[in-house]
């Protein structure tokens, strides 16, 4: 009955965001996971969706197969959503025996779905159930059978959804699971071992399937030159006059640095693999420690403060109310918290919101199961509903923190202002149109509902001046039917025909790479679009 009432609570919840207004995804790589994997951009249904493991992605390939009128990838995420709250709400109930608790969970439940759907967020939530769950059980005494069964899917499918976000979850829950097992004993990690070794095996089976699915010569060249992208575009860019000297010895000027710090380093044989790990080295050996002190400055500053210390707010709730137990195993998973969260900023220099904010929301999860439900009168009710209201505030603070350096336009590209732009995407299937990749993923694309994402030949003559799928097999069946040499997309902006460039700001830096690339001079014309901040340009050699 508990399990029925927390599963209606997490669809209310997950339903809630859709009376007040439309479902969007966090970040824009939702969007075009969501898209290639519909075959909107690429021309067919793929489950080659590069984060996304090719378990999941061939589950979404499938269920695409039978039928187009669904939007898979949203619904099975809004499914995992509402599967696993269910489980962080009983969790929280089962701990705490606090209706302040629970509601501050539904809060939470709310959060994710209304601003932060993201296939990295359900990774984390997905692993949260599952550690929770399991962590739970074996504290109360039940088999630890079941449950390492249930926490084993829930942590596969928080692999195959995103493996980094699945391995930071072992990271935060490894405290709970500890204490856990040792309230069991030996014949605890019996019962665990079965689970553990049917999710080894089917780790292995999903490891060997997908080694075969990148098999294939285009698909290990395309990896091999993502991974050394990512090296350079994912990461701190580093002041160009501070490594002036090195970059132009291996023949990387401002304009050749600029172009890679915003993503549009679409020329194969300038921006080659050896290049961009050269690259890589003089950014990373440059990288000073002032360089790091002063990029967590800026991340962790004052404007997150509040958030920062919300789970002091619910560890303190906890230890006041007399439910806080194993106290020593709580401050290390708080400590732990906050060590992952500097590691993101000072270590990492990868201070990015869908990966900070789980940490810090699920860890939260991670501290209540700590909590024995003991403690009742006034002076708990106080204390809970205090810590609540400021746990609330603080979250708040960092969603107008997050809307500040993140905002979402909330426009919807077959809707005013951008119809008439992709009126003449449509209308011209032998153009070519070429996108910076901030422009399409944070404007033109970024605002759709993610309940109308649906499969559209729209993006089919439509690519991006760089992005971590270009030059995958995908990339180049769509491109090669509208290019002479997919590798040259930079300058063939210039020296090809039927190919335009969409920007929401000028072209200079496109000819200006033309220009010293070849010699010569590059004629411009646009045409703008007022109210979407778009201009599409004709580039052409003089």
């Amino acid at each position: 009955m508990q399990i029925l009432m927390m599963l209606a609570l997490a669809l209310a919840m997950s339903g809630l965001p859709f009376l007040f207004g439309t479902v969007y995804y966090m970040v824009a790589d939702d969007y075009l996971l969501n898209y290639i994997a519909n075959g909107s951009y690429g021309w067919e249904y793929s489950d080659h969706l590069v984060f996304i493991r090719m378990p999941l992605g061939w589950l979404l390939k499938t269920l695409y197969g039978i039928t187009t009128s669904v939007n898979w990838y949203f619904v099975l995420f809004l499914l995992f959503t509402v599967l696993s709250f269910a489980l962080l709400h009983l969790f929280v109930w089962r701990r705490t025996r606090s209706f302040v608790f629970l509601a501050l969970s539904a809060f939470f439940n709310y959060m994710i779905v209304a601003h932060f759907l993201s296939f990295t967020v359900v990774s984390y939530l997905c692993a949260a159930a599952g550690f929770c769950a399991l962590g739970c059980a074996l504290k109360e005494g039940r088999s630890g059978l079941r449950w390492g069964f249930l926490c084993a899917a829930l942590f596969l499918i928080s692999f195959f959804m995103r493996r980094q976000a699945a391995l930071v979850s072992i990271l935060m829950y490894m405290p709970l699971l500890v204490v856990s097992v040792m309230r069991q004993g030996k014949k605890c990690l019996r019962q665990l071992l079965i689970p553990a070794a049917a999710a080894a095996a089917l780790f292995l089976l999903a490891l060997v399937y997908e080694n075969v699915a990148y098999s294939s010569p285009e698909w290990k060249e395309y990896r091999e030159y993502n991974s050394v992208r990512s090296e350079v575009v994912d990461n701190y860019f580093v002041n160009y006059e501070a490594v002036k000297e090195e970059l132009n010895a291996i023949g990387i000027g401002r304009l050749d640095y600029s172009l890679l710090a915003s993503w549009r380093y679409c020329e194969k044989p300038f921006f080659t693999k050896e290049i961009l790990e050269k690259v890589s080295g003089i950014s990373k050996k440059a990288t000073t420690l002032q360089d790091r002190i002063a990029y967590t400055r800026q991340n962790l500053n004052l404007s997150m403060l509040p958030f920062l210390i919300a789970p002091l707010f619910l560890l303190a709730a906890l230890f006041l109310t007399g439910k806080l137990k194993d106290k020593g195993f709580a401050v290390l998973n708080l400590l732990l918290i906050y060590g992952l969260i500097f590691a993101f900023a000072f270590i990492r220099l990868r201070f990015v919101m869908r990966v900070v904010m789980p940490t810090q929301l699920f860890g939260a999860y991670a501290l209540v199961g700590f909590a024995d439900p003991e403690g009742r009168g006034r002076r708990v009710l106080l204390v809970e509903a205090v810590s609540a209201v400021l746990i609330v505030l603080c979250s708040l603070q960092y969603l107008q923190y997050f809307q500040r350096i993140n905002p979402v336009p909330r426009t919807y590209y077959q809707e005013a202002p951008l119809k008439d732009l992709t009126d003449e995407i449509a209308a011209h299937p032998e153009t070519l149109y070429v996108f910076d990749a901030s422009a399409l993923s944070h404007v033109y694309y970024y605002g759709t509902p993610a309940s109308q994402v649906k499969t559209t030949e729209v993006f089919r003559n439509v690519t991006r001046t760089g992005s971590w799928d270009s030059y995958s097999p995908r990339y180049y069946q769509q491109v090669s039917a509208l290019l002479k040499d997919p590798d040259r997309l930079i300058t063939g902006l210039v020296s090809e025909e039927n190919i335009a460039y969409v920007t929401g700001g000028e072209a200079g830096e496109i000819t200006g790479f033309y220009e010293e690339q070849t010699g010569k001079g590059c004629a411009k014309s646009k045409t703008e679009y007022p109210g979407t901040g778009f201009a599409v340009w004709r580039l052409r050699e003089e």
